[in-house]
């Protein structure tokens, strides 16, 4: 016998310490800290000072950052590139690089540099000379990192745009500045990075949100004005103008505010004349959730209770455009009751898996519904059984929505999927195919748009898949409306199938009397 089950779900957000790595592109946060030696370094001062800056986070009881720390590596590009006059610096230097070390972890003391279990980190050669570069033990540095692992190692250029550089060579570092963006002669507003929150939601065709951009002077001049606009399909949807002072290198936030954009591609453009036209454009792609191209699978894997599940697919319109499953409970979900009516109609089989391929016949949005007569979803390992899931998938076999949890899915669960292809011939439009009125006493009215003139094959068919009405009309062009009774037929739960130039749609109807 079943039960009622009724659970409390508690989320909990658990802090493990760990954090999500700044992307490569990312903007370098500006920090100041002090090395072992008691000297002051600012990062921001240091590339506004035109160095690059090889930043290194560690920790004393890393192995690999021990390994590399002990190569030399670091040492060699000091000597080499270092600035001039520093300690351990050729006179010779580039005087292009400054290098950051980093105790970060905070649970280390500060003692530990000398005296760890790995060794001395201050000498990390027993016969050579004492590191010349810039040791700190900062605590603070790993959080605004956002450390991802141990050892973590940047290139961050001049304009505060950082790479993670990894443990490479002395050559591959210094090789990496040639990557930089140098500031061009003259004025340059250059384009960075986009900055917004604008995404679709479901099945929307459309995406609305906060669009922003950061801006930087990647020219030698003082930048006091720019406009910067957004194109969707060669049109400006909204712009912006700054005026003020940036210096070279110096960044600013340009907002558009919230915007809608319908279209997969569109551009946020600097449209003001500048000396470098190579940096002002942002190009962003909109990816609509759940699209595919006509076909979708329906996959299941029932539970012990399969003759509880019933599942159908239907159009913005809500017309059910395929079913599967208990077609006697459809609509009649988390009932409490055990015993669910009976499917004559090829019923699901117990703990089996279930694929169907379906034909999204026109574009449009469509939604999957997986209801359960009793209400505890595919969560039957409750009561001893075995539990079930669901998932959908798109034309290539990539998963569109899937069951989270069987007894997360309690009553019914929906997914939306944006069939984004229109089939060869689009011979209904969704969006107006409609029945009324619904419930039926006695007659009705089908309200059709067809694309072209075509044969309308109709009939109503019964729970069990028995066509209790048929007919055949010739429609033209355009909206049409055809009337039908249902004066021989009882009452109850039935389906409209229409079968247009080799498509068919589904609209569900009840009889009542």
């Amino acid at each position: 016998m079943k039960h009622i089950l009724l659970t409390l779900a508690i989320v909990l957000s658990i802090n493990t310490g760990s954090f999500a790595q700044l992307a490569d592109g990312s903007i370098a946060p500006d920090f100041t800290t002090t090395d072992v030696n008691g000297n002051t370094h600012r990062l921001y001062e240091y590339l506004d000072a035109g160095y690059t800056v090889i930043l290194d986070i560690s920790a004393t009881w890393c192995g690999p950052c021990w390994n590399y720390h002990q190569g030399g590596t670091f040492e060699e590009i000091w000597e080499a590139h270092g600035p001039a006059g520093e300690p351990g610096v050729s006179p010779n230097t580039t005087d292009d690089v400054v290098i950051l070390w980093f105790e970060g972890d905070g649970g280390t003391a500060l003692s530990e540099l000398t005296n760890s279990a790995l060794g001395n980190w201050l000498q990390p050669d027993p016969n050579g000379e004492p590191v010349n570069f810039p040791i700190c033990n900062d605590d603070n540095i790993a959080a605004l990192y956002e450390l991802p692992y141990w050892p973590i190692i940047y290139t961050i250029c001049p304009s505060r745009v950082l790479t993670e550089s990894g443990q490479a060579s002395a050559a591959q570092h210094y090789a990496n500045l040639g990557d930089c963006p140098v500031a061009v002669e003259g004025t340059n507003a250059s384009l960075i990075s986009f900055d917004g929150s604008l995404a679709p939601n479901g099945c929307e065709t459309s995406a609305s949100g906060n669009v922003s951009v950061t801006v930087q002077n990647l020219g030698t001049e003082v930048l006091t004005s720019f406009t910067a606009e957004v194109i969707e399909n060669g049109n400006t949807i909204a712009s912006e103008d700054f005026n003020g002072s940036l210096d070279v290198y110096e960044l600013t936030t340009v907002d558009f505010g919230n915007l809608t954009i319908s279209s997969t591609d569109y551009e946020i453009v600097i449209t003001s004349t500048d000396d470098n036209s190579n940096d002002n454009m942002i190009y962003q792609t909109l990816s609509f959730a759940g699209e595919t191209n006509q076909m979708v699978t329906v996959s299941m894997l029932t539970d012990g209770y399969a003759s509880e599940t019933y599942l159908e697919i239907t159009d913005q319109n809500g017309n059910v455009v395929w079913f599967e499953g208990n077609e006697a409970i459809a609509g009649n979900y988390a009932t409490g009751s055990e015993a669910a009516p009976a499917d004559q109609t090829s019923p699901l089989v117990n703990s089996t898996q279930y694929d169907w391929e379906v034909q999204l016949s026109s574009t449009g949005c469509y939604t999957l519904t997986v209801g359960d007569y009793f209400g505890d979803g595919l969560f039957a390992s409750q009561w001893g059984g075995t539990d079930g899931n669901w998932s959908l998938k798109d034309n290539n076999g990539t998963v569109i929505n899937q069951m989270s949890s069987p007894e997360v899915f309690l009553g019914t669960d929906v997914a939306n999927v944006l069939n984004g292809q229109p089939s060869s011939i689009d011979a209904i439009n969704a969006l107006e195919l409609s029945v009324y009125p619904n419930p039926i006493a006695s007659a009705a009215t089908l309200e059709l748009t067809l694309n072209e003139k075509s044969t309308v094959n109709m009939e109503i068919v019964n729970v069990l898949g028995e066509v209790v009405s048929a007919n055949i009309y010739n429609l033209n062009a355009g909206n049409n409306k055809v009337n039908f009774n249902v004066n021989n037929i009882e009452s109850g739960i039935y389906f409209v199938q229409l079968n247009i130039n080799g498509l068919t749609t589904t609209k569900k109807i009840t009889v009542t009397k």
